[in-house]
């Protein structure tokens, strides 16, 4: 059973590592790259900090992904971090149904699903995973409004 909540977000900067050349997906949120750089980030960030994934496409249309937090401004990004400005928008937000074992694939199946048929048009812009301290992760995605 697909569910997703529609939300406008603000603009947010987000500050972080990178991980090039991954596309939006349980395959690449649960590589060996992207699953380091946010144990990475774990390590250094106060205990309950939300670890984002963001997933950006460049204009060749190739994603590359800042996994990171989001800071208030830029002159929080620690030095030799990267950062990256998600622009304000709507977004579709996605959580596990449980329907499987792992909560991030089962996330981003409801994004699939809800693709598929018609229920979300992605708008092509960022798309971001907020990984929460307890394990529990939001897929937010940005669409077009109908």
């Amino acid at each position: 059973m697909m569910a997703f909540r529609l939300v406008a977000r603000p603009t947010t900067i987000v500050g972080g590592l990178v991980a090039p050349g991954v596309e939006p997906g349980p395959e690449s949120s649960a590589s060996d790259l992207v699953t380091f750089l946010r144990e990475r980030i774990r390590e250094r960030e106060p205990a309950g900090t939300d670890i984002w994934t963001v997933y950006l496409p460049d204009q060749r249309g190739v994603s590359n992904a800042v996994v990171g937090v989001p800071r208030s401004e830029v002159e929080d990004v620690p030095v030799g971090d990267v950062f990256i400005t998600v622009p304000a928008g709507a977004f579709a937000v996605f959580e596990a149904s449980m329907t499987l074992p792992d909560r991030t694939e089962d996330a981003w199946s409801q994004v699939e699903e809800a693709v598929a048929d018609g229920g979300v048009t992605r708008a092509g812009g960022p798309e971001f995973e907020c990984l929460a301290a307890d394990g529990n992760v939001e897929i937010f995605v940005s669409v077009l409004l109908r």
